[in-house]
C-alpha cells in the first residue's frame, strides 16, 4: 500500500515533518560536544559552489559534501577513503552524546514505513550519510540529484531523491526553506560556473520554517532555497536515492 514517503518521493507532496524527532536535552548535548570539536569549522568551498553562498563567510560544516568533492576532482575511490575517516569521527563524537541522530533516522524508517535505509556504497565501502552545518547565511536556489551530482558513481543509479534535515537550533529572524514547483532536469537553464541560480523565477511548492528538534523530508530535484537568518541555524542533515531495484540508500 502506497505511503506517505512513495508520495514524497513520487513529488505529490511537499514534505513530511516530524515535530518533535529529538528532545531538548539531546540537542543540548549534541550541540556542546560539536562545537568543541575542532572539525567543526569552516571548510573551502569549491568555485562553482561558491555562488550558492552571496554572503561570506562560509557556513560551517562537520564533513564535507559528496558533490563538493565530485566539484573538487576527487575521485569515487579517494572519496570512499574519506569517508571512512568521517565514520570514525562521526562514531566519536555519537559515542560521546549517547545518542546517533542517523541511527534514530534508520529506526524511524524502518518503524514507520517498513523500509531499510542503508549507506550508498561502492565495492563494499560505503558512503558516509551526512553533513552537519551551520546555513544561517543565504542558500541560493538549487537542486540535488544524484546521477548529475555524481555521474558514473554509486548514486548514478538513483532515480528518485529526498533531502533530510534535523534542526537543532532556532535562527530567530528568517532561516525559512522554499521549495520550488520545478524539477532539476539536464535541459534546465542555470547560471554559469553554478548550479545555484541568482535571478529564479519560479512557483513556490511550499515554504517552511525551522525549529530545533524538528525532522523535515522534502524532494530535493525540487529547487530549493534558504533565506539568511538572525542567528545560527545549525542541522543535521543528508540524502536519501530510491534507486532502480527499489533500494534506499543514503549519502551526502
Amino acid at each position: 500500500m502506497p505511503t506517505n514517503l512513495d508520495a514524497l518521493f513520487a513529488n505529490k507532496i511537499a514534505c513530511i515533518v516530524e515535530d518533535v524527532f529529538l528532545s531538548p536535552e539531546q540537542i543540548n548535548i549534541f550541540l556542546a560536544k560539536l562545537t568543541a570539536m575542532p572539525d567543526w569549522y569552516e571548510p573551502k568551498i569549491p568555485k562553482k559552489l561558491q555562488h550558492l553562498f552571496p554572503i561570506k563567510d562560509f557556513p560551517k560544516h562537520l564533513f564535507y559534501t559528496q558533490y563538493g568533492f565530485y566539484e573538487d576532482g576527487v575521485d569515487e575511490a579517494a572519496y570512499l577513503k574519506i569517508s571512512q575517516d568521517y565514520a570514525e569521527t562521526w562514531k566519536r563524537l555519537t559515542t560521546a552524546c549517547g545518542f546517533d541522530p542517523f541511527v534514530l533516522l534508520v529506526d524511524y524508517f524502518k518503524k514507520k514505513y517498513q523500509a531499510n535505509l542503508q549507506p550508498a556504497h561502492k565495492n563494499q565501502q560505503n558512503y558516509f550519510t551526512l553533513v552537519v552545518r551551520d546555513l544561517a547565511k543565504e542558500v541560493l536556489p538549487h537542486a540535488d540529484f544524484g546521477p548529475y551530482d555524481g555521474k558514473e558513481w554509486a548514486i548514478n543509479q538513483v532515480e528518485q531523491q529526498l533531502a533530510w534535515n534535523i534542526y537543532l537550533t532556532a535562527p530567530q529572524q528568517g532561516g525559512e526553506t522554499t521549495i520550488y514547483d520545478y524539477v532539476w532536469d539536464e535541459n534546465t537553464p542555470i547560471d554559469e560556473n553554478s548550479y545555484g541560480i541568482q535571478q529564479f523565477n519560479q512557483p513556490v511548492k511550499h515554504r517552511f520554517k525551522v525549529t530545533p528538534g524538528k525532522l523535515v523530508l522534502f524532494n530535493c530535484r525540487n529547487f530549493h532555497a534558504i533565506s539568511e537568518s538572525s542567528a545560527p541555524r545549525i542541522a543535521i542533515g543528508g540524502l536519501i536515492g530510491k534507486t532502480k531495484d527499489q533500494q534506499l540508500i543514503a549519502w551526502a
